[in-house]
């Protein structure tokens, strides 16, 4: 509806998703199992060898099959988004927006042969911890088990060319959680008997992301205020300036141990030290050098036999599966990287050639001021770096010129 230059817009809709390519071999790589065996000088007795010679004594078990939730669905979306926009006057538009989705019954992976552990549950040997005790690690199950949402209030202002002048500005504040972030993190799932355990940020969620971009007609040239001459034309005219600023803040990220053998699709997740809070991993004064706390946590890394360097507590709402687990404590995501600030801008101007041909010329700059683009800092809790932050995650200043003709 509009009046008095307000505009209302809402907007509410269900999609629903095939099914990838990469899910489809799940349901192709199913029952009849079937074992290769090499024979080398053996005496067998009978046309095969009796099924009980490959029953395994040991840690180690059949090939593990790949294997599907026989209840699976199509994931579905609901999306939502409700806008006004009001006009300011001087071509300068002002919208306020909400924008949102809820997202059921996403694919998700996980290694239904993992290690159970709890009170009770024999440490050695690792046989007796395996549900299916005949099977090896990696029994990977796909199933509709996954959820993401998104929540984001935005704002912005947009002018249209004034004496050639226009600029856009967006700020948006927003939370994006889910427990697996697509397919490079489907199989990353902590517990396969507490899959709510990895619900958290999602990898991709930025809370706050703002960006001003705009241009300037320079006033030189035909049929502007200076050097309107032929020769002015030919130098000064033409010419728009463009640039871009954006602020956005850090990407979630995990610190994750080394030297898990409780399954083999599973991070290994790191421990608190014992009495410390997820908070104590924070810090106020953030630098590369220490971004967050590591010594807030302990390694763990002995999971048969030996006892823990790092003891695990028990308390009830620790959100362990059993109350005691080998798998680490530390939940996904609950930390943030450094943000990001970076600058571009384009010169460019167009000129006339001859009749119906044209060109232009472009000078961009990336990065122009050549700020550091931080990556997020080491995560192995045992890494000697844990903490420092040792590259960036683009590219420093970048220069380019480009040089077309239209006709």
């Amino acid at each position: 509806t509009t009046k008095h230059g307000l505009v209302v817009r809402a907007g509410f809709g269900m999609y629903v998703e095939n099914v990838n390519t990469n899910e489809l071999q799940f349901t192709r790589n199913v029952t009849p199992f079937y074992i290769t065996q090499d024979y080398n000088n053996n005496t067998v007795n009978g046309l095969f060898p009796s099924i009980t010679n490959y029953v395994p004594s040991t840690a180690n078990g059949f090939p593990a099959p790949f294997t599907t939730n026989p209840t699976n669905r199509l994931p579905y979306s609901y999306e939502w988004d409700f806008s006004v926009q009001k006009e300011l006057g001087h071509q300068t538009l002002l919208e306020l927006a909400y924008t949102g989705s809820d997202t059921h019954l996403l694919w998700r992976r996980f290694d239904a042969n993992e290690d159970l552990f709890g009170p009770g549950v024999p440490a050695t040997p690792a046989t007796e911890v395996r549900p299916y005790h005949n099977f090896s690690h990696g029994m990977l199950e796909s199933a509709n088990v996954g959820h993401a949402s998104f929540e984001g209030a935005s704002i912005r202002i947009e002018q249209r060319p004034i004496h050639g002048f226009y600029y856009l500005g967006v700020y948006q504040f927003s939370k994006n959680e889910d427990d697996e972030s697509g397919e490079a993190d489907a199989n990353d799932t902590s517990f396969s008997n507490n899959l709510e355990f990895d619900r958290a940020l999602s990898n991709y969620d930025q809370r706050q992301r703002s960006s001003i971009s705009g241009g300037y007609n320079l006033p030189f040239g035909q049929g502007q205020r200076f050097l309107t001459s032929r020769m002015g034309n030919a130098i000064a005219g033409g010419w728009t300036i463009q640039p871009i600023i954006a602020i956005h803040s850090g990407f979630p990220f995990e610190v994750s141990n080394s030297g898990g053998t409780f399954g083999q699709y599973n991070a290994f997740r790191a421990f608190l030290v014992p009495g410390d809070t997820p908070a104590q991993a924070k810090l106020s004064h953030r630098t590369i050098h220490e971004w967050y706390n590591a010594t807030a946590f302990c390694s763990n890394q002995t999971l048969y036999g030996v006892a823990p360097q790092c003891p695990i507590q028990t308390a009830p709402g620790n959100g362990i599966p059993g109350g005691l687990a080998w798998q680490g404590n530390f939940r996904r995501n609950l930390l943030i990287g450094p943000p990001t600030f970076q600058n571009d801008v384009s010169l460019i101007k167009n000129f006339h050639v001859h009749e119906s041909v044209s060109g232009q010329f472009r000078a961009e700059a990336f990065n122009l001021t050549n700020h550091p683009i931080l990556a997020n800092p080491n995560a192995t809790e045992t890494s000697s770096s844990a903490g420092t932050i040792t590259s960036t995650a683009a590219d420093n200043r970048d220069l380019q010129f480009a040089l077309k003709f239209i006709f």
